[in-house]
């Protein structure tokens, strides 16, 4: 599990094994549940426990499979109501599987919180069961939730928005991403880390976003075209828990994340054309950008496909 591990944070990280890139985020908040904070791609280690507890339920539910009598005939299995006990040394693979109730303890998830044997029935139930299935989805989220129980703030994943955009201020919100300011931190050699837009004030992620003077005044057009009153925000996070949270219509509250994202997103582009193509884009450019950005992800993405130009241009958030 580890060598797979291995394999998947140099994927995630984007560099072989040879070289050494930045790992912008712990891989512990990656395999995090996004219900709590994290990326939500869950571990491997997760995974495996759910699928070796669904075969101690098919155990005690397939008794007359021939399967479960061979196993009974290896290792003489005791213990029909409770435990898994076993009066032969057991292989590897099947310690392993037994060892699976004793992880999940550790982990404060009761075995008797995954499966039980019912008296009155005389058969064994668990709460991760549809339709006759065990579900492994289901356990492996639960595994992934005790394992990571404090929650990390709000964050929306709104599927009219690319993912890669959602994974970037996901990053922006921790101060993950690759400012001046945090490049130097990691040991970049930069010649200023003075922000290129107000020249006045250290370039951290959050500045770019939200504190610059160009965000300030990106922001202050973005919410006079979508007739809401000026905000001001001191961080990423800020802007997040005001769009989370923002009216009472959800498909309108959709549509305001999906309009501030895109600001975020079109901040960011702005900052990189200006750095390493020597462009400089005006804040009436760059909300341009999100108006037809926005648009394009709330008709094509969302579920308003007959969206017009006309009315998404000067309603943003008509419902």
């Amino acid at each position: 599990m580890k060598k797979l591990e291995k394999v998947r944070r140099q994927f995630i990280w984007g560099g072989p094994a040879c070289k050494n890139k930045i790992k912008w985020v712990a891989w512990d908040k990656i395999t995090t549940p996004r219900v709590v904070g994290g990326l939500g791609i869950g571990s491997i280690r997760s995974l495996n426990l759910a699928l070796l507890t669904k075969w101690l339920w098919r155990l005690k539910n397939e008794p007359n499979s021939f399967w479960v009598q061979i196993i009974n005939g290896l290792h003489k299995l005791v213990g029909v109501n409770n435990r898994f006990g076993a009066k032969n040394p057991w292989s590897s693979v099947w310690h392993n599987i037994a060892k699976s109730i004793k992880k999940l303890e550790q982990i404060n998830i009761p075995f008797g919180n995954v499966m039980h044997y019912e008296e009155s029935s005389s058969t064994w139930v668990s709460p991760f069961v549809s339709d006759g299935q065990f579900c492994v989805a289901a356990l492996r989220d639960r595994i992934e939730r005790a394992s990571f129980p404090v929650c990390d703030g709000i964050f929306p994943w709104i599927k009219s928005i690319p993912l890669k955009v959602l994974g970037f201020i996901w990053r922006a919100k921790q101060n993950r991403i690759p400012s001046a300011d945090a490049l130097k931190t990691r040991g970049v050699s930069l010649e200023s880390t003075v922000c290129g837009a107000c020249n006045s004030a250290e370039e951290t992620g959050d500045h770019i976003l939200a504190t610059c003077s160009l965000a300030r005044e990106v922001f202050r057009l973005i919410f006079h075209w979508c007739g809401l009153p000026e905000m001001d925000f001191h961080s990423v996070l800020d802007i997040i828990k005001f769009a989370s949270t923002w009216g009472n219509c959800p498909k309108k509250r959709c549509k305001l994340i999906t309009i501030l994202y895109g600001t975020v997103w079109c901040l960011w582009i702005a900052r990189n054309e200006r750095i390493f193509k020597k462009i400089v884009m005006k804040a009436e450019r760059i909300v341009a950008d999100v108006k037809s950005m926005s648009y394009v992800w709330i008709k094509h993405r969302g579920e308003n496909g007959s969206l017009d130009w006309r009315v998404g241009n000067f309603s943003p958030l008509f419902c």
